[in-house]
């Protein structure tokens, strides 16, 4: 089971100590159910406690960037100090000028008014943060290669630090959560990768907005919960993660039917008490349940994250739900990071960029 507080590290001066112990001695099916009954309601309370407005969004599991406008272009970098620009790998979020065949219009709009402004955000993909670093590390031939094959890069922006050219770090997040939406709204009159991080509305339910990034009927696998932002300080916060998944060993990939011939159907996973179920329901898109059935050999025996209602007490997962792949227990991430790294996913080209990378250890520097 992956352990892991629900209230997770917060920002200064936020809240800490909301993690729940469970009980020692208890079997792994009794625990898994007492942290999928217990978690909805933790939403709740830590959204009541405390005082000042707060804001709930969308806790993203991308890969972490800053944006800074300059010459009607989007220049991404490593959120690191020391990290490099990203120039030319991200051509779908890059480009910020009007393309409208209209001259006129180009002459008079020729994209928004933001020198100078500097957003923060996360790079996502489709096929999760694995594919984006790779992406990222790649010559710019290859990732726009791999892109082309799987789908553009988009950005969410979830804070401001300038804009266009003042220091904005210190106002009021609410106020900073104002100003990049009306930034992100004027940069996607113009280029429609960019967006901004769903936010509760002030009179939504916590538990309700909660429920619906855990269990997104899109299939996003990077939705790892929610950050409950304090809006009257310019830096308080505190995450809410999931929890309640079940770490499981795939033992063999079924194809589908109908529809989904040719692609993922059904897999048979080993729980933690050693007895096998079968999952049918995917948090995934048709096209990674054909990417996952292209690559069954090298997937079959990996760890992956099942969300289940209940544990029975033979050990059997009662209606389990595949959300992903382990991140740090499984090959997927590799293999998709080498995937970007040749520009390809072509299975001999992938595998002997997988083969590299696992010799030279480079994956994960």
């Amino acid at each position: 089971m992956t352990q892991q507080p629900i209230l997770g590290g917060s920002g200064r001066g936020g809240l800490r100590g909301f993690s729940k112990t469970l009980r020692k001695g208890r079997n792994e099916g009794e625990m898994v159910n007492e942290r999928i009954n217990h978690h909805y309601r933790d939403i709740g309370g830590a959204c009541a406690s405390g005082l000042g407005t707060k804001g709930v969004e969308w806790k993203d599991d991308g890969s972490l960037a800053n944006v800074a406008i300059h010459n009607l272009r989007a220049v991404y970098r490593s959120h690191r100090p020391e990290g490099e620009s990203y120039y030319d790998k991200l051509p779908a979020t890059e480009a910020l000028r009007n393309r409208t065949p209209v001259w006129l219009a180009r002459r008079l709009f020729p994209g928004p008014e933001q020198e100078g402004t500097v957003l923060q955000g996360e790079l996502h993909h489709s096929d999760g943060a694995a594919r984006v670093g790779g992406i990222v590390n790649a010559l710019p031939e290859k990732s726009t290669r791999i892109q082309q094959e799987r789908g553009p890069v988009e950005f969410y922006a979830w804070d401001i630090t300038k804009f266009k050219g003042r220091d904005v770090s210190q106002m009021p997040y609410g106020q900073r959560r104002e100003l990049y939406e009306a930034v992100i709204a004027e940069i996607r009159l113009f280029n429609r990768h960019l967006h901004v991080v769903p936010a509760m509305p002030d009179d939504g339910d916590p538990v309700k907005f909660y429920r619906v990034i855990i269990h997104d009927p899109r299939g996003l696998p990077w939705s790892e919960g929610a950050v409950v932002k304090y809006k009257d300080s310019p830096d308080q916060w505190f995450k809410v993660k999931a929890n309640d998944t079940l770490d499981v060993k795939v033992i063999r990939c079924i194809e589908g039917a109908g529809k989904f011939a040719g692609s993922l159907g059904a897999m048979v996973v080993e729980g933690p008490a050693g007895v096998e179920s079968e999952i049918g329901s995917f948090q995934l898109t048709n096209e990674q349940r054909r990417w996952i059935w292209e690559h069954r050999q090298v997937l079959t025996g990996q760890i992956a994250e099942v969300r289940a209602m209940n544990v029975n007490e033979s050990g059997a997962i009662r209606a389990g739900v595949f959300v992903r792949f382990h991140p740090s227990r499984s090959e997927q991430g590799l293999l998709l990071y080498s995937e970007s790294l040749a520009g390809s996913t072509d299975l001999h080209e992938s595998r002997q960029m997988m083969f590299r990378l696992k010799s030279s250890a480079g994956w994960r520097r």
